[in-house]
């Protein structure tokens, strides 16, 4: 995943934490009436969080913790009927969209290797990436791109899985390879030269299919010179 971004605090007076408390309340209401309309059955995503709590417990302890530490109080939407039963905390807050799927191939003196990639080209799920995957398939990946060429570096925050970090130049050239990454681990994984690309996939790939730097990407996204 990619090195988490710093969220900026929050302050506030009582009187704004009670405003952000009706528009709470506010946003509740639309989005209760948003779903029922839709016909949504389930509005949010799962997450990995383990705090549980319903819609009334969230909205009143957002009220709770805005009186306390007298900071404004977040806008919480009111899940919908499959999850009034108790959802992870987490779940009333923004995540990101599940990434859509592609295919990308890795072109080596071995052959070329078709992978099934999730693509994470929003600042919200590059920073989750594999956050939290316990299994991934030998033939599947997760493909970050940044648009252009820069230095990028990951960490493996909350990774439970081991991976070759692929880093690619825009044109899919790969530029370096950081094989088995250490789960968990808090440390820089850097590119070696500027990439618009970090292809990820499960440790051993790079050795598996005899991937080196100078091998190409082969991906709709790629812009061959």
């Amino acid at each position: 995943m990619l090195a988490a971004e710093r969220r900026p605090g929050q302050t506030g007076s009582r009187r704004v934490a009670r405003g952000a408390l009706a528009a709470a309340l506010s946003a509740a209401a639309i989005a209760t009436a948003t779903a029922s309309v839709a016909g949504a059955a389930e509005p949010f995503p799962r997450s990995a969080f383990s705090g549980r709590a319903d819609a009334s417990g969230a909205v009143f302890a957002a009220a709770a913790f805005a009186g306390r530490a007298n900071i404004a109080a977040p806008a919480l939407p009111v899940p919908g009927p499959a999850a009034r039963s108790g959802v992870p905390l987490a779940a009333f807050l923004p995540v990101a969209a599940e990434p859509a799927d592609t295919t990308a191939e890795l072109v080596t003196a071995s052959g070329r290797h078709r992978f099934t990639v999730e693509i994470a080209d929003t600042v919200a799920a590059r920073s989750r990436g594999l956050m939290f995957r316990d299994s991934m398939a030998p033939d599947h990946g997760m493909l970050f791109d940044f648009g252009t060429d820069q230095d990028v570096a990951f960490w493996m925050k909350n990774t439970i899985l081991s991976l070759d970090m692929v880093f690619i130049r825009g044109d899919g050239t790969v530029v370096s390879i950081a094989p088995a990454t250490t789960p968990f681990s808090l440390e820089p994984v850097p590119s070696a030269a500027p990439a618009r690309f970090v292809l990820e996939v499960i440790a051993g790939t790079a050795a598996r299919i005899g991937l080196k730097p100078g091998d190409r990407l082969v991906s709709p996204r790629v812009r061959p010179r």
